[in-house]
């Protein structure tokens, strides 16, 4: 286990976890706001076509960002013998949600998201994998729970809940009907020169 000195603590177990869950929850916030703030300044994200996206780089920057710390929890586990299926779920969600990242930069869609079946793939990617790191918890859960001490009980339980809302967040911010004008906002904003996009801004204003 990774941060072995929280056993120095005093910390029961489980409460590591949610300490990195909340981290990494935090962490992924603020670096997707950092992200916008960016992204806003290059592009003028600002119109309301980009909103949809925008939601998509938050979700995918905070889950990815949980998944990538819980995975390397996971691997550094399974170096030291402890079998951890998480090293398989947290993995495929992490892959699946930085690719949904990339669908939200401008530099980075690739020629294949144009192609609506592709986002459709994605989507499902990104919202079962989710369901899989929840399921994933609930396994462990019901699999011996009088073994369980009662925090770690404590934080399956809020895991698997994160790891839903996760999964119908997903399933939401990445509906077709919603990507579909931003992903061609995007391209436009990727493709045409500045001076054409703010030209064509000032044109909005007014």
């Amino acid at each position: 286990m990774p941060f072995a000195a929280a056993s120095y603590l005093g910390w029961q177990p489980g409460h590591p976890a949610l300490a990195l869950l909340g981290f990494t929850i935090l962490f992924g916030w603020f670096v997707s706001t950092a992200v916008l703030a960016s992204r806003s300044a290059a592009i003028g994200s600002r119109s309301s076509g980009l909103l949809p996206l925008n939601r998509l780089l938050v979700h995918s920057t905070v889950v990815g960002m949980v998944a990538l710390f819980f995975w390397l929890w996971a691997v550094e586990k399974a170096c030291h013998g402890a079998l951890d299926l998480g090293v398989i779920s947290f993995a495929v969600a992490l892959i699946s949600h930085v690719d949904a990242f990339k669908l939200t930069q401008p530099g980075w869609v690739p020629h294949r998201y144009r192609n609506q079946r592709t986002v459709s793939c994605l989507r499902c990617l990104c919202v079962g994998s989710s369901w899989g790191v929840a399921l994933n918890y609930v396994y462990v859960l019901v699999s011996a729970p009088h073994l369980l001490p009662p925090t770690f009980i404590t934080y399956l339980v809020v895991g698997a809940c994160f790891w839903s809302c996760a999964a119908c967040r997903a399933a939401c911010v990445m509906r077709e009907g919603l990507l579909n004008d931003s992903l061609s906002e995007v391209l436009f904003q990727a493709h045409s020169p500045r001076s054409e996009r703010e030209r064509l801004a000032v044109d909005e204003e007014t």
